[in-house]
């Protein structure tokens, strides 16, 4: 298993630049000479072909891998993963926004034609440092929560997609719990059979309050997002129509949550493990500003996937239904009879990979300026691994002992290395106080919660 870092940054006098941060062969750090310095690269959006027709898509790819390739480092580590994608992580670490705006996804070797991401795990990270993974819990139980409401966008083929995958999800055995909402009255009647099991339908909420409200309340492990992503000077926002502003036929929805609003309840509850952000702009840069799907990687939710730019309904919805049909599918190998209390490591960059080569079948023949479509989803992670501790179902914490667990658990993440261990020994003894906090949700002396 080869685990390869390439990092962009701004070249001096302007332009792109790459090395090779980091090499890893089987879990062990492997050095080629000169891969930490940069080599500029020769790349001008303006002069790349558009990413439409299977030739340009191709060319575009071949571009991008020849730039990176004349850093003989980058070179020949990417040999070996065009030699067995299977095994391989390729991630990239950018570090402005001009990088941001090129489609690494992409990357090409031809003749014959193979594009990487087709095989290989290609993602972006939010942050280059190995710090330890921010882990999650699980008691037994995946909470979903679907927004799905774009001003002016049908959310039929999406609703059906989620409410195909969660039904199918369910009948094999991972235990998911769907809610969805809408701001389509004509979606919230139940067929005459009812809704399958697990799948619970709502009208989207009616302001931004009543929505800041419910992801405090009801916080889930996996948040998706079918809406509108706008940006104004400096602020990111994502954008649903209510129930009123579809019957009206609004431009534009009236509840727009900000990314830092969001950031912080997301924080706030360590809850979420991946966020779904299947809407326009969504992992665009836009005005200088780093990617939605970036910010809120770097953050709130240990990985998110966006979209490199605005999506047509039907794309969304070939994108949900492959996606999560993977994606329950590895989440039940890996947690689904899985010991109590051990920690599992999830990687969600299979279920992205299949949703990438479905949308790549669906236009590898007609309409031809439609092949590039593959390249949208775009993933984001932290420099840790997703981690998910299993604790015992019958294991249960109410919302005030979470607030003191996640109280004490940032108290100790922000003090200074130099901190006498008997003081952090001290604040973590506010958890034995009545009730007292079980050890499966303890954090350790430096906050980290379900560490070794």
């Amino acid at each position: 298993m080869r685990d390869a870092l390439v990092e962009i940054t701004e070249w001096a006098g302007g332009g792109l630049a790459a090395r090779l941060f980091r090499c890893r062969v089987d879990n062990q750090d492997f050095d080629y000479p000169n891969a930490l310095t940069f080599q500029p690269l020769t790349l001008d959006p303006a002069k790349l072909p558009p990413l439409d027709t299977v030739a340009n898509v191709e060319e575009y790819g071949t571009k991008i891998r020849s730039e990176l390739a004349s850093h003989p480092a980058i070179k020949a580590e990417l040999t070996q993963i065009f030699g067995a994608p299977a095994d391989a992580l390729l991630k990239f670490f950018i570090s402005l926004p001009a990088g941001e705006q090129y489609r690494w996804e992409a990357l090409c070797e031809s003749p014959p034609r193979k594009f990487l991401a087709h095989e290989c795990a290609v993602s972006r990270l939010a942050s280059m440092n190995d710090n330890p993974a921010d882990v999650r819990m699980f008691s037994g139980l995946i909470r979903m929560a679907a927004f799905l409401s774009p001003a002016q966008i049908p959310a039929a083929n999406e609703f059906a997609s989620i409410v195909t995958q969660v039904a199918a999800a369910r009948a094999a055995g991972l235990n998911v719990e769907c809610t969805i909402y809408l701001g389509d009255e004509n979606l919230l009647t139940p067929p005459a059979a009812g809704w399958p099991a697990g799948v619970k339908v709502a009208p989207i909420p009616g302001d931004v309050e009543a929505m800041d409200r419910l992801l405090v309340e009801k916080p889930v492990e996996i948040l998706h997002f079918f809406c509108h992503g706008v940006a104004t000077v400096g602020l990111q926002a994502l954008e649903f129509a209510n129930i009123n502003d579809t019957d009206i036929e609004a431009k534009s929805g009236s509840v727009a949550v900000s990314l830092e609003r969001l950031n912080q309840i997301l924080m706030l509850t360590k809850t979420t493990w991946l966020t779904v952000l299947n809407c326009c702009s969504g992992g665009k840069v836009v005005a200088r500003l780093h990617s939605m799907a970036r910010t809120l990687t770097k953050r709130g939710s240990p990985v998110t996937i966006g979209m490199a730019e605005p999506i047509l309904d039907t794309d969304a919805s070939t994108f949900s239904s492959a996606f999560y049909e993977k994606l329950f599918a590895m989440m039940r190998d890996c947690l689904v009879g899985a010991a109590p209390n051990s920690l599992v490591m999830l990687d969600c960059a299979s279920a992205v990979i299949e949703a990438r080569r479905r949308v790549h079948n669906k236009y590898l023949v007609a309409p031809p300026d439609a092949f590039g479509r593959w390249t949208l989803p775009l993933l984001y992670e932290r420099g840790a691994p997703l981690v998910v501790k299993l604790v015992p179902a019958e294991v249960t914490i109410d919302p005030e002992m979470k607030r003191r667990i996640d109280t004490v658990a940032g108290m100790l993440r922000v003090l200074p290395p130099t901190t006498p261990a008997n003081m952090r020994k001290d604040i973590l003894g506010l958890l034995d106080n009545d009730p007292k906090v079980p050890a499966e949700f303890r954090p350790n002396a430096f906050g980290v919660i379900g560490a070794a």
